[in-house]
């Protein structure tokens, strides 16, 4: 049916624990001078997004995927890690997921396809999202308790949605059918670039306090996307 959709998303990353390179109670890495690093933990993330499904004919409708009716929230785990082969140089990289389940009411009529559905309509959507950053930060400013960076990388996100359940469903033909079962599942991998900066704060060798925003917002194909990411820790 050469169906195409559109993707906008927004996320905001809250990362948990860390886990460095092994070290004696009494023999600390100082901050910023490990080679390697290792991040695991869970994650709160706030998403943003929305998808429309274009048919042979006709756009598609918006549709806001992440309204205050959700009905279940799941943030998974994070996974990442960091190599630092220079001083000033670190090259990193990151996993995580999220899903979330809700209902979808529309109090007008929204085009979804080669479908028309006439409200009121409540379906079922479950959305899925799969992150993968990678990214290259370099010092500008570094100092025993200070690190300021500049950041480059490529993020990418497997998308995917579910929206089923019945509706009123008129089609390109002008044929509507009252109690239509529907189901349709869109999905998209966008990969975009990011650019932003670091901060990390070494309080003591054995605690720090780091914090970073990158984004971008590009069109690809037909895709539109923006990805803003602000990230605060501590280990």
């Amino acid at each position: 049916m050469g169906n195409r959709f559109g993707l906008t998303f927004k996320a905001i990353l809250i990362a948990a624990s860390t886990l460095a390179q092994p070290a004696l109670a009494d023999d600390f890495i100082p901050g910023g001078e490990e080679q390697f690093k290792i991040t695991a933990g869970g994650i709160i993330a706030q998403i943003d997004s929305g998808v429309g499904l274009n048919g042979t004919t006709q756009k598609g409708t918006v549709i806001d995927l992440d309204g205050l009716n959700s009905n279940k929230k799941v943030a998974n785990f994070v996974l990442g890690a960091q190599w630092r082969p220079g001083s000033r140089h670190r090259i990193s990289g990151t996993y995580f997921t999220t899903k979330k389940d809700r209902s979808v009411s529309f109090d007008r009529s929204v085009t979804v396809g080669d479908d028309t559905l006439i409200p009121p309509t409540t379906l079922n959507s479950t959305s899925k999202n799969r992150f993968i950053f990678a990214t290259y930060q370099y010092s500008f400013v570094k100092k025993p308790t200070l690190e300021i960076a500049g950041l480059l990388g490529a993020y990418v996100n497997k998308f995917s949605a579910e929206i089923s359940g019945t509706a009123t469903v008129s089609n390109s033909s002008g044929i509507t059918t009252i109690n239509k079962t529907v189901d349709y599942k869109p999905s998209v991998t966008v990969p975009m670039p990011l650019i932003g900066a670091s901060v990390d704060w070494y309080v003591s060798p054995q605690f720090s306090v780091n914090g970073s925003l990158s984004g971008l917002k590009a069109k690809i194909g037909d895709v539109n996307g923006s990805v803003y990411v602000a990230s605060a820790g501590a280990e």
